[in-house]
């Protein structure tokens, strides 16, 4: 399955509720170490296992080798990997379970323009500091440039404050939501949450009467 609207960075049974009670199409779980919103395997495998038929969970992963992305997502649970670090195209190639790669447009990203066997591509914002989760926006310019030839699902920053723009700005295919509706790193506001979700339906409407 696949999905448009994912909620990442879920820490707790609290926020994956509020996530999926607000139409969230797949939820997030962090297992890159220096993230604060960092869960264990184990701690991931009990929320996936709440998570109603539908919903689908996603990995994300930072420059770990793919025997060990493998063995986390066979322990979690998790039916997705998101490759968020500085992977090629040609280190994926063939890996057979279902992923995405992330990019970075800015300084220093060279990987826009390569040949991805992912059905999407997820556009965040560059930091020197931290590879997501920041708060910070992506480069809509670049985004709505690479989403004119791929799917792209646009993450970076996005909250009820900016949706509505960056949806006009890029037309992407799919939105992560996560510093964006939070009260604190991992802990998943209602109501900010509750009001992306407002501004996102009737794009996506809109977008599976369209889109492909």
């Amino acid at each position: 399955m696949s999905f448009r609207i994912k909620v990442c960075g879920i820490t707790d049974a609290a926020g994956l509720d509020v996530a999926v009670a607000a139409g969230a199409e797949a939820v997030g779980f962090n297992f890159h170490l220096d993230s604060p919103r960092q869960v264990t395997p184990a701690t991931a495998r009990a929320l996936v296992a709440r998570l109603p038929a539908g919903v689908a969970a996603v990995g994300v992963f930072v420059n770990q080798p793919l025997d060990q992305v493998r063995k986390v997502m066979d322990v979690s649970g998790v039916g997705w990997a998101q490759m968020h670090g500085d992977e090629r195209a040609s280190d994926l190639a063939g890996f057979e379970r279902p992923w995405y790669p992330v990019v970075r447009p800015g300084p220093g990203e060279t990987r826009l323009e390569e040949d991805w066997e992912a059905p999407f591509i997820l556009v965040d914002a560059r930091s020197r500091r931290a590879y997501g989760g920041t708060g910070r926006a992506a480069d809509w310019g670049a985004a709505a440039r690479l989403a004119r030839r791929r799917r792209v699902v646009l993450a970076g920053g996005l909250s009820p404050d900016n949706l509505a723009a960056a949806l006009e700005a890029v037309r992407p295919w799919g939105v992560d939501l996560n510093s964006g509706v939070e009260s604190a790193p991992g802990i998943k506001d209602p109501d900010r949450l509750a009001r992306a979700m407002a501004i996102l339906r009737p794009w996506r409407r809109a977008a599976l009467e369209v889109l492909p």
